[in-house]
């Protein structure tokens, strides 16, 4: 993943990028979820072509 990608990610307060698996995380409860992020954090992936697949508790594995 680029790096633009991973310093667009860092301005979002509920998930963080882990590197190692390749993932976004969200760190809070399913039920606590921000959705907005969520959605953004969507938004900038397809905007950069990065494949990916989402998992349970909203987190989004990063493909390729």
């Amino acid at each position: 993943m680029s790096q633009v990608v991973v310093r667009l990610m860092d301005q979002f307060s509920t998930y963080r990028y882990d590197k190692t698996q390749q993932k976004i995380v969200n760190l809070k409860q399913a039920q606590e979820t921000n959705i907005d992020e969520f959605l953004a954090i969507q938004h900038v992936l397809d905007n950069h072509r990065v494949p990916y697949r989402f998992e349970r508790n909203f987190q989004i594995q990063l493909l390729g």
